[in-house]
């Protein structure tokens, strides 16, 4: 808990926003994915089965969303029991994204990806989700050289370092 100070969500206090309203809005995505489920279709559908009032599954943006995160050849219906640690990594991604938040909170999202996939799926991500809001903590330089400010974390302080 901060000593001092208020956090602000779109011009709001936080202590203003009912928690479930303000969990809406916001996605997270660890650098070790969870599978909660056995399908790609139905790991999609688990953002909307949890936000069911703000939002409906739509099999059209999960198609969308696999190809994004470089997922298009695997189809609807298949099963994630073999997937690698990359391809957890990018279907955890996709389905951070059928939530649609407002922000997304993400821990090395491409840290399990080889250099050349990550930064297709970086341009991808960037250019179909050019109007959200992203806080990333990583190390990967295809990540860094889209942002629009970077903070480095030294000396127990937050930095600005670019923009």
């Amino acid at each position: 808990n901060p000593d001092k100070g208020t956090i602000y969500f779109k011009d709001k206090s936080i202590k203003s926003i009912e928690p479930r309203q303000l969990r809406n809005k916001i996605q997270l995505l660890y650098q070790e994915p969870v599978l909660f489920t056995d399908s790609i279709e139905d790991e999609l559908k688990w953002p909307t089965l949890l936000k069911s009032s703000t939002v409906k599954y739509q099999q059209k943006k999960s198609n969308e969303l696999l190809n994004i995160c470089g997922l298009e050849k695997f189809s609807l219906n298949q099963y994630t029991k073999n997937f690698s640690g990359g391809e957890k990594q990018r279907l955890a991604l996709a389905r951070s994204f059928m939530g649609n938040a407002d922000l997304y909170l993400f821990d090395e999202p491409t840290s399990a990806l080889n250099k050349e996939l990550e930064q297709v799926i970086v341009n991808n991500i960037f250019e179909y989700f050019k109007e959200k809001t992203f806080l990333i903590v990583t190390h990967s330089h295809s990540i860094l050289d889209k942002m629009n400010k970077i903070y480095e974390f030294k000396n127990n302080q937050f930095q600005l370092k670019g923009s």
